[in-house]
């Protein structure tokens, strides 16, 4: 949905999109893409064979040796070590045939694909999330870290990689500024704002993927906060939607598991209140933007509010802590003023929001032409 607002928002504005998609995830909709851009090309993936040092650490892991390597290390990824050099050669053959004027990459470790351009190309990074360390923040948690992860050194070398760089949110755009000194822009989710509410009654809406961050957080919220709301309310029921649903593995009075959608838009516009319950993580809470985008009324943890803290109490409520999650739940659910009040701030936010966030980045654009 990112890349997606980006890119959308990029093509109004008056630019030719051509996506080059890396085969990397299974489930991608290639006619959906087709479509959505003036051109798509679908580059096969394989992921490299690890390097010597991961083979090793592999190795000593499994032996005996193993049990002095503590239990909260994890060795970082190389910045290319999942960056097939094939990419690169298909790349170059593109662009040696199409001329383009602007490459713009998603995600740090794809970054190798900028070097695929020459220096009259204006090289743009979207960094998404920063990967330094990222470990960490799951290592905190107790879990077992997930996808993709680094180190300060190696970061720095696939940013400096770019003549520009985009951070999600200020405090990131600050990290990579400070990390590499290259121009850094603040650009949030870019979200297409459409409302077209029906709200169910006592129906509170989670949206998210299986990812452990979402999956914790939806069981804390299941298991500390539901029950309060549904003391006050017992017909309240919380809807899950997108695969975090199928990691909850048991049936629960007051749970529907709706699980993978094609169109997130009619569960947004049904819901009267949506939640986000995360309690760490990296980056812009895309899922709050995408709650605020269709005029929903939204609860959130300190996490998920990161990068919008200042419109707390106007587009949205702050929980910090379960019991103040549960009353602000069950006071949206009680009021239709309030509910519309929040609403109505949610869609002033976003309008302004889309146009200040683009902006830097089409005057960027145009300056590199």
């Amino acid at each position: 949905m990112r890349i997606f607002g980006l890119l959308h928002n990029l093509k109004q504005a008056g630019h030719e999109i051509h996506f080059a998609y890396i085969s990397q995830e299974r489930g991608a909709d290639a006619e959906g893409m087709i479509h959505a851009w003036d051109a798509y090309y679908s580059i096969p993936y394989e992921r490299p064979a690890p390097p010597l040092r991961r083979r090793l650490y592999n190795r000593i892991k499994r032996s005996r040796l193993g049990r002095f390597i503590p239990k909260d290390y994890y060795l970082p990824y190389t910045i290319d070590e999942w960056f097939p050099e094939s990419v690169n050669a298909f790349l170059a053959q593109l662009h040696e045939k199409m001329k383009f004027d602007v490459v713009m990459v998603e995600y740090v470790f794809i970054s190798k694909s900028l070097e695929a351009f020459g220096a009259d190309v204006l090289k743009i990074l979207d960094t998404h999330d920063i990967f330094t360390n990222r470990h960490a923040l799951y290592v905190k948690q107790g879990k077992k870290p997930t996808w993709f992860y680094t180190t300060e050194r190696q970061e720095r070398i696939g940013v400096k990689r770019a003549d520009t760089v985009l951070a999600i949110q200020k405090h990131e755009a600050e990290f990579f500024h400070e990390l590499s000194g290259k121009p850094t822009l603040v650009v949030g989710h870019v979200s297409t704002v459409e409302s077209n509410r029906k709200p169910v009654p006592n129906r509170i809406l989670f949206v998210g993927s299986q990812n452990p961050i979402n999956v914790e957080g939806i069981q804390k919220f299941i298991a500390n906060v539901l029950p309060r709301v549904r003391a006050v309310i017992p017909e309240a029921e919380l809807h899950i939607v997108g695969r975090c649903a199928n990691k909850i593995e048991e049936e629960i009075e007051g749970v529907v598991l709706v699980g993978e959608v094609d169109r997130l838009e009619p569960h947004y516009d049904s819901a009267s209140v949506v939640v986000n319950p995360v309690e760490y993580g990296t980056g812009l809470k895309i899922k709050t933007i995408e709650a605020l985008a269709t005029a929903c009324p939204l609860v959130t943890s300190p996490e998920g509010a990161s990068g919008i803290e200042e419109i707390a109490g106007i587009a949205y409520l702050l929980a910090k802590n379960p019991t103040a999650f549960s009353e602000m739940v069950i006071s949206i659910l009680q009021s239709p003023i309030k509910a519309k009040q929040l609403s109505d701030g949610a869609l002033t936010f976003v309008e302004s929001y889309n146009e200040q966030t683009l902006r830097p980045l089409l005057e960027a654009i145009e300056r590199g032409k």
